[in-house]
């Protein structure tokens, strides 16, 4: 019997043109931009401003330039799932909404929530569809619109979060072996134990796997500080040229921090390149996932 390997195909992307400096939030919180840059990275986030725009705005959007980019007919797609802590609505499944916007109509949906290790859960999930030999393709979006659940008179968490959206494709390849609506934050227990829990399950996945360090072509961590993105490299020895970092230019975008990633590193990534993806999130949440890339740009 064949076995079916699940591989990404298509990588598209959305972020919102408005951007949100450190500078910027000097003047609404007291913080300060060395501050913030010396304890997260970060010098600017994206904001989703306009009225009646949600998660499925970003989704769409970062839907529809895969689509552009692969040439394929919406109709194809049998599965959209949608990762986010942001969706829409509380009952209807964004993905539902998703996948009409984008014309797949014979694709049936539904939402993935594991805060900021959605995406990473949703892969796990989507592979899994498409090694069961029962679907070809299979849309999978991380998207977030955390503006909407960030208090902006607190300075420990509007500094680090902003909006965006990702989504890839994963497709089957053959004979392959093997105030209480708002977020609040502990910052230095989410540190530890990001930099413990993470790591520690990048660590596994190597062992698991029989790779070493010098096996890796990149880490893909979850984009939340990159303080901890370094400490989780530095804890499987991998040099920083193999680290795919944007936190810089997004913030942390909860779902859609790591297929921003690979959209951002799409023309760098070759075929056969191994990567280690990494997520924590709330909750808490964590795991770790080895994968091979299938294509060049």
């Amino acid at each position: 019997m064949t076995k079916i390997t699940a591989v990404i195909t298509a990588v598209g992307k959305y972020v919102p043109e408005d951007i949100l400096t450190n500078k910027m939030l000097e003047k609404m919180v007291d913080t300060h931009d060395e501050w913030i840059t010396t304890r997260t990275g970060i010098k600017e986030r994206r904001i989703l401003k306009g009225e009646g725009k949600g998660t499925s705005f970003m989704a769409i959007k970062a839907a529809q330039e895969l689509l552009d980019k692969k040439k394929l007919d919406p109709k194809e797609i049998e599965l959209v799932i949608v990762c986010t802590a942001t969706p829409d609505m509380q009952a209807a499944a964004t993905a539902a909404f998703v996948a009409t916007e984008i014309g797949a109509t014979n694709a049936f949906g539904f939402d993935l929530e594991a805060a900021c290790s959605s995406f990473l859960y949703g892969m796990s999930v989507a592979a899994r569809y498409i090694e069961s030999g029962r679907y070809k393709k299979v849309l999978l979006i991380g998207a977030d619109k955390c503006s909407s659940m960030i208090d902006y008179t607190d300075r420990s968490t509007c500094i680090i979060f902003g909006d965006g959206a990702g989504a890839v494709l994963f497709e089957p390849k053959e004979g392959i072996d093997n105030k209480e609506n708002f977020i609040f934050q502990d910052g230095k227990t989410v540190f530890k134990n990001a930099v413990f829990n993470m790591a520690d399950a990048a660590v596994k996945i190597m062992e698991r796997n029989n790779l070493t360090n010098n096996d890796i072509q990149w880490l893909a961590a979850h984009q939340a500080n990159k303080r901890i993105i370094e400490a989780t490299a530095n804890r499987i020895e991998l040099e920083s040229s193999k680290v795919m970092m944007n936190i810089q230019n997004y913030g942390n975008t909860t779902s859609a921090t790591l297929p921003l990633l690979l959209a951002d590193y799409e023309q760098e990534l070759k075929k056969g390149d191994n990567i280690i993806f990494a997520a924590f999130g709330g909750g808490f949440t964590w795991g770790s996932i080895y994968f091979k890339w299938a294509y060049n740009s």
